[in-house]
């Protein structure tokens, strides 16, 4: 398909991202938590974009699948964001502590 079109991503990176899934969606079921993690939150979010774009042009298992993939991307943004607050969370504490401790020792 070459009518794809998604907001701000030239169509080059669009048909690679339609490829991308267009061929996960032929070897699996879903899309695998691995070659999710593998890819950078940009790529994610123009991934999700791809998908979403692919959904609104294609056949009704494919229209499916681009549902599923669309929520475990959605679900892996998610979970990054968590991840960066736990560890900036941790990181708040440890300041704290060693202000703590260096108000101490004064």
């Amino acid at each position: 398909m070459t009518d794809l079109h998604v907001e701000g991503m030239p169509g080059e990176a669009v048909a690679t991202l339609f490829g991308v899934c267009q061929g996960l969606s032929e070897s699996a079921s879903s899309i695998s938590s691995a070659v999710l993690a593998d890819l950078d939150a940009t790529e994610l979010v123009e991934l999700r974009q791809a998908v979403a774009s692919a959904a609104r042009t294609a056949d009704d298992d494919f229209i499916d699948w681009c549902t599923r993939a669309d929520k475990l991307i959605v679900a892996e943004l998610y979970l990054r964001a968590y991840a960066q607050a736990a560890i900036d969370a941790k990181a708040a504490v440890i300041v704290d502590e060693e202000r703590r401790r260096a108000s101490a020792a004064r």
